[in-house]
């Protein structure tokens, strides 16, 4: 469901060609950082706020300690935190884990 969604808004943004002064995402689902990523890519001059307001990912698949899945997780997340502008969370302890990644 979540990459119909991510289609659909892409396909959107590429047909609207709005020039955007700010972006923001904002987490659950992980999915809307990725539309924003793409909007910023097009609008390099748009600010992007990400707002992270959960961990990346759930506690489940922390504790199962599936390293290949942790990785691409990681990988994932480390994307779009180096690429925002400005980076929002709801804690402190969270705001640690995400530099930590």
């Amino acid at each position: 469901m979540y990459l119909i969604w991510y289609y659909n808004s892409i396909k959107y943004i590429k047909n609207k060609k709005i020039k955007y002064n700010y972006i923001i995402s904002t987490s659950g689902p992980n999915i809307t950082h990725f539309i924003a990523k793409y909007a910023k890519k097009i609008n390099k001059e748009a600010i992007w706020i990400s707002d992270f307001r959960d961990l990346w990912k759930p506690y489940d698949l922390i504790e199962k300690g599936l390293f290949l899945t942790n990785k691409i997780e990681n990988s994932l997340e480390h994307s779009i935190i180096k690429d925002s502008d400005l980076i929002i969370n709801i804690s402190k302890p969270l705001h640690e884990n995400n530099l930590i990644q």
